[in-house]
């Protein structure tokens, strides 16, 4: 219900019928401008890069997680429900799908649908023996010392780990 400010009665609708005041219009809205790819400089759909074939790089992902709501990650898994109600580790699933990073834009991974489970605790640890004998039996040089070091060796005052 509106109050009419000139002849103070309280009346519905869009004008006064004692005196015929009506309220101011509403300003019209605006028009979204258009998002272009950072990358090509092509209007957006939604988000999406035609030119590029998927999302620009630059943004972030556009798809929920179908069981909590929450943005999920390129790669389609949820960081808040690990796409499971049960919140066990050997329960957490990628809701979402999969999308890999081609020329600027990540384009969808057909290859791997949603839901696909993550890997087991016993997966896991597998994968990180597997990796850490990779790294234990490469030729790898040392990684040089990080510049305060190094200035701290120069004037003796650390020892020289070489």
């Amino acid at each position: 219900m509106l109050e009419c400010p000139d002849c103070e009665k309280a009346f519905r609708g869009a004008r006064c019928p004692t005196c015929g005041w009506a309220p101011p219009a509403p300003p019209p809205l605006r028009e979204a401008k258009p998002a272009y790819c950072a990358l090509d400089g092509t209007t957006l759909e939604r988000g999406f890069c035609h030119a590029g074939g998927g999302y620009p790089v630059t943004s972030a992902c556009p798809f929920a997680c179908p069981l909590c709501g929450q943005r999920l990650g390129w790669d389609g898994g949820c960081e808040a429900c690990h796409g499971c109600t049960t919140g066990r580790r050997e329960d957490w699933t990628f809701p979402g799908h999969r999308f890999e990073l081609d020329a600027g834009h990540y384009v969808r991974d057909d290859s791997l649908p949603p839901g696909r489970r993550a890997c087991t605790p016993a997966q896991n640890a597998a994968g990180l023996a597997a990796v850490q004998l990779i790294l234990a039996t490469a030729n790898l040089p040392a990684a040089p010392a990080p510049p305060r070091l190094r200035l701290l060796q120069r004037a003796g005052l650390a020892q020289d780990a070489s």
